[in-house]
């Protein structure tokens, strides 16, 4: 398995506060195997880091969420992301490794992560890195094409139905999809199995419900999948 290693630094600045404060940031910056920023490189990086933030949950704790947009024209494997807290001394006092939700994330799409960072009340500064990817795999993966989505909500929740169709000329078995709230969700993001085989031009529908309580309008809801790629 091919590896490699890329630092890119992200800084989300402010106090978390219990609730339903959000802070928002993201940026994303070039590197390579053997330099660090701020050197001149001879290619971008396969993986940016977007929609980068917290929320605090209904639980007192605080959600960090975000995405990793693949902006290569091939798949990458196993992204890992390095988090680390400071306080107002600038001194660490959390760090997490933690993946993405999904195994596999395939050019120009998007694929979340999630972690709990429990009282974030002394946080100052939120730092995130990708500290890896690999270009294979275990298995070979294909995306499942997102043919549309449909979000409805009531008092407490939102209600999606996706469907998805295989666009690949080899079935898919084992494919997991997962559904997430753009603008952060205070409960985990689900990946779940939805079918263990999806045959080429094969349709199916996906449905999840995600804890809502912001009113008539819809959230804004991202939908992704891949399954395993059958010879």
């Amino acid at each position: 398995m091919a590896k490699r290693r890329v630092i890119i630094s992200i800084i989300l600045l402010g106090v978390t506060f219990l609730g339903a404060l959000i802070v928002r940031n993201g940026t994303s910056a070039n590197s390579s195997e053997t330099h660090y920023l701020p050197a001149v490189f001879s290619y971008s990086p396969p993986l940016q880091i977007s929609n980068f933030g917290y929320i605090g949950s209904r639980f007192g704790t605080t959600i960090v969420q975000g995405e990793v947009i693949n902006v290569s024209p091939t798949p990458i494997y196993n992204a890992i992301l390095l988090f680390r807290a400071y306080n107002s001394q600038n001194q660490i006092i959390g760090q997490w490794s933690i993946t993405t939700i999904l195994t596999a994330t395939f050019s120009g799409e998007s694929n979340p992560f999630q972690f709990d960072v429990g009282n974030g009340w002394q946080i100052a500064l939120l730092t995130g890195e990708i500290t890896g990817w690999s270009v294979s795999g275990n298995k070979m993966l294909a995306a499942a094409t997102v043919v549309n989505v449909l979000v409805e909500v009531d008092a407490t929740n939102a209600y999606v139905t996706a469907v998805l169709r295989n666009d690949n000329p080899t079935p898919l078995k084992d494919v997991l999809a997962t559904a997430w709230k753009t603008n952060y969700q205070s409960v985990p993001i689900r990946r779940d199995l939805i079918t263990t085989s999806l045959l080429p031009g094969q349709v199916v529908t996906y449905t999840t419900t995600i804890l809502f309580a912001g009113g008539p309008v819809p959230p804004p809801v991202s939908v992704a999948a891949q399954g395993e790629v059958v010879p």
